[in-house]
């Protein structure tokens, strides 16, 4: 989770990485990734693989925006109340 310290990711920023975001997702078998007018990713996962893969996502995201991703499962509580559409 972002800091005060740490700039949270902006729409702008993630859908300029698009293609690379998708690719990222695709590698880590993460499915179903979509934005939400804010720049809230949210992504499908396997409950085979666990949510490690979903850190890494983060993490590696993180890297390439500049800034830290906010993301939400699918399968969260809260995923309903977003409206979001695909990356």
């Amino acid at each position: 989770m972002a800091s005060d310290l740490e700039p949270v990711a902006t729409a702008d920023q993630v859908r300029k990485a698009r293609s690379q975001l998708n690719q990222l997702a695709t590698d880590l078998e993460l499915s179903d990734l979509r934005v939400t007018s804010d720049g809230t990713l949210l992504l499908h996962v396997d409950r085979d693989p666990g949510y490690r893969p979903v850190i890494k996502f983060v993490a590696a995201a993180a890297q390439l925006l500049g800034a830290v991703p906010r993301v939400v499962t699918d399968d969260a509580p809260a995923a309903g109340r977003y409206h979001a559409s695909p990356l």
